[in-house]
């Protein structure tokens, strides 16, 4: 629990995979949640070891979003409202290119808010759908395969706001026949031809 409320931590992750930051080295150590591997870092070692702590907390609460549901002090509305949301919603804004990083964290976002799709505000000022359905049309297969699946899992519990729906249709449509070109297993095919269903 006290890794999810390391707030300064998680920005700084975000904004470097963004590109939106540049730290030292000193500030990159003091910001690993878990620690360094060695004493001897260089710069841009840490900043991929940063990204890869936080994808790797980020794993673990998805895979523990049941147990953590009971966790006094844990609630993945607030969370979402106060830190995820934001942090997708710059992760989006920086555009696709990301300073040629991968969109590690940006899919782990998405992945953990269908792992945690009960608790999702859909609402939300950060419309979880839009921000999803935003990550349809990037370059990157593996993050829109990503966000077609948080799609299905939030898409139930968006039935009583059809303006969500209708806000993200056209967009997502166009996508959605886009990635169904674009991939070659039949599977990932299928799960978008699922989703325009």
């Amino acid at each position: 629990m006290r890794l999810l409320t390391n707030v300064p931590s998680q920005r700084l992750a975000v904004e470097l995979e963004a590109g939106i930051a540049n730290a030292n080295v000193q500030l990159l150590v003091s910001a690993m949640p878990l620690g360094t591997r060695n004493s001897q870092v260089q710069q841009d070692t840490i900043k991929n070891d940063l990204i890869l702590q936080w994808d790797a907390i980020y794993t673990a609460a998805g895979l523990a979003s049941n147990y953590l549901k009971s966790f006094p002090g844990y609630d993945f509305n607030e969370w979402f409202e106060s830190l995820v949301g934001p942090l997708l919603t710059l992760l989006i804004q920086s555009g696709n290119s990301m300073n040629h990083m991968l969109p590690i964290l940006r899919r782990r976002i998405i992945w953990l808010i269908s792992c945690n799709a009960q608790q999702v505000p859909v609402s939300s000022s950060h419309n979880p759908l839009e921000l999803i359905s935003t990550s349809l049309s990037h370059n990157d297969i593996c993050l829109r395969l990503t966000a077609v699946e948080a799609m299905e899992t939030l898409l139930p519990y968006c039935e009583d706001s059809p303006q969500l729906l209708h806000s993200i249709t056209h967009s997502s449509i166009a996508a959605l026949y886009q990635l169904t070109n674009d991939c070659v297993e039949v599977d990932s095919r299928s799960s978008c031809l699922g989703l325009l269903s």
